[in-house]
């Protein structure tokens, strides 16, 4: 597949090998650095800048009606700070935003004709990916053994565990998509494909999951339609469907096991506790949570009783786990089934949402939508959306402390209060389109791309942090660009 790369390579002017160095730099920046990113904007713009070449830029804007799209959303941003009264704040997002633009930009102006080169990108991507996670994983192995980790959602060294996770899962895809096209590395590939499997696995991240599991369903849905079998895509469709409703029962079924914490003896089991921990009873675990009451829920996912016998059984692992924070001892296993506990945990019984993701973005949602009520013609514009928040937490009397007191958590949302009704129909007009598009014509890569997005955008901000809106940016346009060349992506 790269036997030609040398020769195009070869090929460039000095300033396009040095704009090629520019992409290579955010295809790898997406994955590990902030400052990759920046680096390869501030290069990119540079190098267009030098050659000037601005009629042709404008005959490559113009044909991309995908890029005007983009343009568009920014400057309804924009436009919002006119009725923002934090213009500090407003111009702090439109600088992170500027990534929409500028990123879409360098591709397009000089669009890649070349397969080889763009298969290079996506190398990068992808070696990127495989080494950040074995490094990730290493790191994570050697904290656990020393017990200076307790949270496997800290085995993301490159930002946000949840953005990591989905660049893995997309990931997945390419590997997938060239799989068959690597007759010399087929075996490679599959190892890499094992692998990411594997750590979306461990990683226990939900978005990574759920995008793993959007990548094998398109996968299986193109497959079938390709090899003209449309009959078995509607058995495919209702079994995914069957399976996600087993999922979503097994998860509010409520726990059968016997609860006996009501009848706990807590003064036995404080004097028991402090024989065998330095962390005080009535304190707090690392996860900001009541210890006794960590206690409490431990003892009964081990079936022992809540006395001084109960914890005198526990194990020196029991009493680590404990006072990280891990309320149920299969939450301590690895991989589904400890986010399974976890999350029937937070649903169940967790009162309290501090330190439980899925109850804090449940708290955030809930003050994103009241936000959302009292604006929803016009939103309170993108300067006034974290000061919207710190009223309306206040005005509910939250229970979430003061650090977990975030925005929405939600892409739709965050649009909706910051612009209005029009910006968040905007919003889904362009991203329905870009899906239609990629639709059209069976893309594999741009179909996963953006159904990770719609998805991902229930559970993140995603347009509002640079590592998120340059992910978006960057494939976005890498399948937008109408493909010329003969071996298509």
């Amino acid at each position: 597949m790269f036997k030609n790369l040398l020769g195009d390579f070869s090929n460039l002017k000095w300033t396009g090998k040095v704009h090629l160095l520019a992409l290579a730099l955010l295809f790898v920046g997406v994955v590990t650095s902030k400052f990759l990113l920046s680096l390869g904007m501030i290069i990119g713009v540079g190098t267009l800048l030098i050659e000037r070449d601005f009629k042709a830029y404008w005959l490559e804007i113009k044909e991309n009606r995908f890029f005007q799209f983009v343009v568009l959303f920014y400057l309804l941003c924009c436009v919002s700070l006119c009725w923002s009264q934090n213009l500090p704040y407003g111009l702090h997002d439109l600088r992170v935003k500027t990534s929409l633009i500028v990123i879409p930009l360098l591709l397009i102006v000089k669009p890649l004709k070349s397969d080889p080169i763009k298969n290079l990108l996506l190398l990068l991507f992808v070696s990127s990916i495989v080494i950040s996670s074995l490094i990730n994983f290493a790191v994570f192995q050697f904290a656990l053994s020393k017990d200076a980790i307790y949270d496997v959602r800290q085995m993301s060294l490159c930002g946000s565990h949840i953005r990591y996770g989905i660049i893995v899962a997309f990931g997945i895809g390419v590997c997938i998509n060239y799989y068959n096209r690597l007759d010399k590395y087929k075996l490679l590939t599959l190892l890499v494909i094992v692998w990411l499997v594997f750590y979306t696995y461990y990683s226990q991240v939900l978005a990574g999951l759920i995008s793993l599991i959007i990548i094998a369903f398109l996968g299986g849905i193109l497959y079938l339609i390709k090899k003209k079998k449309e009959k078995l895509v509607l058995g495919i469709v209702l079994i995914t469907i069957a399976i996600t409703g087993f999922c979503c029962y097994a998860l509010f079924v409520p726990e059968t096991h016997k609860n006996i914490s009501q009848h706990a003896d807590l003064d036995g089991m404080e004097k028991a506790w402090a024989k065998r921990s330095t962390y005080q009873f009535d304190s707090t675990d690392n996860k900001n949570q009541i210890l006794k009451e960590t206690l409490v829920r431990y003892l009964d996912s081990k079936a022992l009783v809540n006395d001084s016998m109960g914890v005198g059984k526990l194990s020196d692992k029991d009493i680590r786990n404990i006072e990280n924070g891990y309320a149920d001892i299969h939450e301590t296993q690895s991989g589904l089934i400890a986010r399974y506990y976890g999350l029937r945990y937070q649903i169940h019984e967790a009162k309290n949402p501090n330190g439980h993701s899925l109850l804090q973005r449940l708290s955030s949602w809930t003050s994103a939508w009241n936000i959302t009520k009292d604006h929803w013609i016009m939103g309170v514009g993108i300067g006034d959306v974290a000061d919207a928040f710190v009223l309306q937490y206040e005005k509910e009397h939250s229970l979430l402390r003061e650090e977990n007191r975030l925005r929405a958590h939600n892409t739709y949302l965050t649009t909706w209060l910051s612009l209005g009704i029009f910006g968040f129909l905007y919003l889904c007009f362009f991203l329905g389109s870009y899906f239609k598009y990629q639709w059209r014509d069976l893309n594999f890569l741009g179909l996963a791309f953006i159904c990770i997005s719609l998805a991902s955008f229930c559970l993140e901000d995603s347009l509002e942090t640079q590592t998120g809106v340059s992910f978006f940016a960057l494939f976005y346009t890498f399948y937008s660009i109408k493909r010329k060349s003969t071996n298509t992506d």
